[in-house]
């Protein structure tokens, strides 16, 4: 019985390490990847494979088979899927809830492509393949290296950024203290006190043809 043949691996240029594992991408990076994803969806959509909605595909141990993604679709991945438990395991993905996909906006190209569906195997294989090299031409374009593993591999591995540590409120500063007065300092000017005597009073004529005037007579301020 003859053995199969060897499959041949592109030879690829020498690149510099691949980013840390959850790294941020560069912004024209994210958007080629997320672009690939949409040429990817198309055909995905051409092709019209079955689906049963049944959440079997994100159940890995039970219907047979791993989730591989790379690290450029890790980034985009965790860029905006939701927290997650550690340690993860391999038997399913942590990001289905009910069923659900909680991260579908950013699912790799794997789920993208995955459908259980017995007629759309094989097309599924060429459309995986197909673009999985456009990821990987992507990568060493830009000097990322290549870096392929389990969903849980990654997952287990990535450590979150720390949260930025909350600014103190700034502390008020205390009222100045008062100063005593000295012979620099000018002082506000003071009222004069006021007289404790009144002055006397001004002597006026008496009124013509006996009528005495009702109105008082003012007070004169004098030496």
């Amino acid at each position: 019985m003859s053995e199969p043949p060897a499959i041949s691996q592109p030879l690829l240029p020498p690149v510099s390490e691949p980013p840390a594992v959850g790294q941020p991408l560069p912004p024209a990076v994210a958007e080629a990847v997320r672009a690939i994803y949409a040429a990817a969806d198309r055909e995905v959509a051409e092709a019209g494979p079955r689906c049963e909605a049944s959440g079997r595909c994100c159940r890995f141990t039970e219907w047979g088979h791993v989730l591989f993604l790379s690290h450029l679709e890790l980034a985009v991945l965790l860029d905006g899927a939701p927290a997650y438990t550690k340690p993860v395991g391999p038997d399913g993905c942590p990001f289905q809830v009910q069923r659900l996909c909680t991260a579908r906006e950013q699912r790799p190209l794997g789920c993208r492509v995955y459908f259980c569906d017995p007629a759309y195997q094989e097309r599924a294989g060429e459309i995986t393949e197909k673009y999985l090299g456009q990821l990987k031409e992507l990568a060493h374009a830009h000097d990322l290296g290549w870096q392929y593993a389990p969903l849980h591999v990654w997952l287990n591995a990535y450590e979150p950024p720390p949260a930025p540590a909350a600014t103190p409120a700034a502390t008020p500063a205390p009222p100045p203290a008062p100063q005593a007065a000295s012979a620099s300092t000018p002082q506000a000017e003071q009222m004069p006190p006021l007289p404790t005597e009144a002055p006397p009073l001004a002597q006026r004529p008496a009124e013509s043809a006996g009528v005495v005037s009702s109105r008082r007579p003012l007070p004169v301020v004098g030496p």
